[in-house]
């Protein structure tokens, strides 16, 4: 997983160094399998005494789902890290499925 982060466009550096980005290995209990959660403030909201954003990657469903095939594994965790990114513009899950990174 770390090297599909590595090899993210660098057009996205910029916006992933205000970002950390972390790895565990499952969702917690009662959220599904979800491959990625986004927290923090969208840009442009007053980010007062909130932390920085953090996206948080599941390593166990993105293997388990997409792991058979180390090329597409690291294509999935691109999409996912770019949907995350975009909560950080203030893009909603309904606009992601219309843009395909739903």
């Amino acid at each position: 997983m770390r090297d599909a982060l590595d090899s993210l466009p660098g057009w996205l550096a910029p916006y992933l160094a205000r970002i950390s980005v972390q790895i565990d290995e499952r969702p917690p209990p009662g959220e599904g399998d979800v491959y990625a959660f986004f927290d923090g403030p969208a840009l442009g909201d007053d980010p007062v005494g909130q932390l920085p954003p953090v996206i948080t990657l599941f390593r166990r469903p993105l293997v388990d789902d997409f792991g058979h095939d180390p090329a597409v594994l690291r294509h999935e965790v691109q999409i996912t890290v770019a949907h995350e990114l975009a909560h950080l513009f203030g893009f909603g899950e309904e606009r992601l499925d219309e843009l395909g990174y739903g």
